[in-house]
């Protein structure tokens, strides 16, 4: 799988290294109409966050990424498609 050079910074994405590293842009939290504010006067600020992640199975893997504001993304993930281009996470949700 090739790794992406860059992370766009005006998106919501992450990025997993064969280390077992994660790096994530993200907005700073805020209430959703705050959020639609500052989208409209495009001025929403966007924020670097770091993490792990680990393999669970060959279908599974485990994210943990943290930021100032708490955690950004953290759960079990299942591997719906995975190419030399793309990856396409589902969450997974812990059936009661």
């Amino acid at each position: 799988m090739k790794s992406q050079k860059n992370l766009t910074k005006k998106s919501i994405n992450f990025r997993l290294k064969k280390n077992g590293k994660a790096t994530s842009i993200s907005p700073k939290p805020a209430c959703g109409d705050a959020i639609i504010e500052e989208l409209k006067a495009n001025k929403l600020k966007f924020y670097r966050s770091s993490g792990v992640w680990k393999k669970i199975s060959d279908s599974v893997i485990f994210i943990d990424i943290s930021g100032s504001s708490g955690s950004v993304v953290s759960g079990l993930f299942i591997i719906k498609k995975l190419t030399d281009k793309e990856l396409v996470l589902k969450r997974y949700i812990k059936p009661r």
